[in-house]
């Protein structure tokens, strides 16, 4: 037999269908790096009624390890490059966002049968290592514009997913509950995120996947302490992305993400993401 350490993640995780980058599966000694690549806008109002604008390139490396068949263990560090324009002045910011670390389990799986399925159970936290930002008047942006969440953000979730090459479909859920920890700061309010993807994958090196993603969020504060007025309310995305696996152990996918639906309280409002990553497995 292979050992697991020598074999290709396809091989190792007896399945082949392609892990997108970000849903990775768990095998033991599995170690993969991610760079996941975004860009997209934003809007909102600031309290005295001043519109921003945010457009906002996000680059995340993301490092997994499977000390286990069952256990996977990650952590990601986004750096963001931004451009906030308000009352005709723009400025550029560059900063880090808020650092993420995650433990994955596998709580069940058939993963020899012919339609193979598995729940997996998963925990984290962020942490606020974004910084405050300010627009070029030097007013602080609006909760929802901030680069983080100005607190410890405990996350719970689970996914279920299903398999039978040439197709995959995937049903996530997370809830995210933001503890404050930084004083005269915006903060983000508690979020429900679901999403459901499928995955069609006709040769080997080839996939395509396509979705709906959806966001829940309630209302934010402003730094004194008052509700954000622009902050809270429910956005519908629709995705697709291309998969290619160049070279063993290699995935690139480039695709997009388009809210369909907006249900925002107050002046809020988001554009469509454009995003690229490559994932590889040492």
């Amino acid at each position: 037999m292979i050992p697991a350490l020598l074999m290709c993640a396809v091989c190792a995780t007896a399945d082949p269908m392609v892990d997108a980058p970000g849903n990775e599966r768990a095998f033991a000694g599995r170690l993969r790096a991610t760079l996941d690549a975004r860009m997209g806008g934003a809007s909102a109002s600031d309290p005295d009624g001043t519109s921003v604008d945010v457009l906002d390139r996000r680059l995340e490396g993301t490092l997994a390890w499977a000390p286990s068949s069952t256990v996977l263990l990650s952590l990601g560090v986004p750096v963001l490059d931004r451009t906030i324009a308000s009352n005709g002045q723009a400025v550029d910011r560059a900063s880090l966002g808020d650092m993420e670390g995650r433990v994955q389990i596998e709580a069940w799986a058939e993963r020899y049968a012919s339609v193979r399925r598995r729940l997996v159970l998963f925990v984290g936290t962020k942490v606020p290592t974004a910084p405050l930002e300010v627009d070029a008047s030097g007013a602080l942006l609006p909760s929802v514009l901030q680069p983080g969440c100005s607190s410890i953000v405990p996350l719970l979730g689970v996914a279920y997913t299903t398999s039978r090459a040439p197709w995959s479909w995937a049903a996530s859920g997370t809830l995210l509950l933001p503890f404050v920890v930084r004083e005269a700061a915006p903060h983000a309010g508690d979020s429900l995120r679901a999403s459901f993807v499928g995955q069609w994958q006709p040769l080997r090196w080839l996939g395509a996947r396509g979705g709906v993603q959806a966001r829940l969020d309630g209302g934010g504060l402003l730094a004194d302490g008052e509700p954000d007025p622009s902050s809270g309310g429910f956005v519908g995305y629709v995705s697709a992305d291309a998969l290619v696996s160049p070279a063993s152990d290699l995935v690139l996918s480039v695709g997009g993400m388009v809210p369909v639906v907006q249900a925002w309280r107050g002046e809020h409002h988001e554009e469509p993401i454009l995003a690229a990553s490559a994932a590889y497995d040492f």
